[in-house]
């Protein structure tokens, strides 16, 4: 009883902190779009539904009651509800983006975890299948890691545009490198944790996609930043080459925990 209790406040604690980025997330879409009202307003709606279904789709126990999703809901959804009560002006479109974008994430969690049972056998019968998708996983962080600080920081260090800082630049890239060493890090853990039919940890895995996550939207927003210093084209390219890893082990690490929540249904 106590550990239920216990879990279930790490829960909402952690759906509250997960709720609390969303509001960066979102605001960053906005500003990034703000040349145009509608254009602002759609990228927050489309940001905050997008990030809060991954949040739940990770956050909310992939049980068949509602009941049990609803503190993660609550817990994701509330910094957003006291944001929206304190603006002048009432942003209620992103408040419903935000809503229906929770609710889906949880909800497809249950889904594609809750298959037909004969599809989930088969899912298990093949145990080597998670493995060699967070060991693909795992090359792709170590690659991130090196091609940030080896090819991406000494070009951008090196530009002399006009009010460019390349040393802030330089040392906000240095801090991605680190995230990504720590996912890299969490994986080949796993990796060498997961034998047989051991089942790999929800916890793990999801601190795992939650920094590749992270590491895509940095670097996406970084090219958006740099895409005005023409000097820097290589360090973009270089950069996009990145995000596209980092998205791909997002959903290769997706992919394994929805193995994963399949093999203990039909072991259950």
């Amino acid at each position: 009883m106590n550990n239920k209790y216990y879990q279930l406040i790490g829960i909402v604690l952690a759906a509250a902190f997960l709720g609390t980025t969303a509001l960066f997330v979102s605001f960053g879409a906005g500003v990034a779009a703000e040349h145009s009202r509608i254009g602002e307003v759609l990228a927050m709606c489309t940001a905050a539904g997008l990030y809060l279904a991954f949040c739940e789709f990770w956050l909310a126990p992939r049980d068949s009651r509602f009941l049990t999703k609803l503190p993660s809901l609550l817990g994701v959804l509330a910094p957003l509800v006291v944001a929206a009560a304190t603006f002048w002006i009432r942003p209620m479109p992103w408040l419903a983006s935000a809503c229906f974008g929770a609710l889906a994430g949880a909800l497809l969690g249950q889904v594609v975890s809750s298959s037909h049972k004969a599809e989930n056998q088969a899912v298990a019968a093949c145990p080597g299948k998670s493995r060699s998708l967070l060991l693909a996983g795992f090359i792709m962080l170590v690659a991130v890691a090196l091609v940030i600080p080896l090819g991406v920081i000494p070009l951008v260090v090196a530009d002399t545009t006009p009010g460019f800082r390349p040393g802030s630049a330089g040392s906000f890239l240095a801090a991605t490198v680190a995230f990504a060493l720590l996912a890299a890090l969490l994986a080949g853990f796993a990796l060498w944790r997961h034998h047989g039919n051991d089942p790999l940890s929800k916890t793990t895995l999801g601190m795992i996609a939650f920094i590749a996550f992270f590491l895509t939207l940095v670097y996406a927003g970084s090219i958006g930043v740099g895409a005005s210093h023409p000097g820097m084209r290589t360090a973009l390219v270089l950069l996009g080459i990145c995000a596209i890893l980092a998205l791909i082990v997002t959903a290769l690490v997706t992919v394994t925990s929805v193995i994963v929540d399949r093999a203990r249904l039909s072991g259950s």
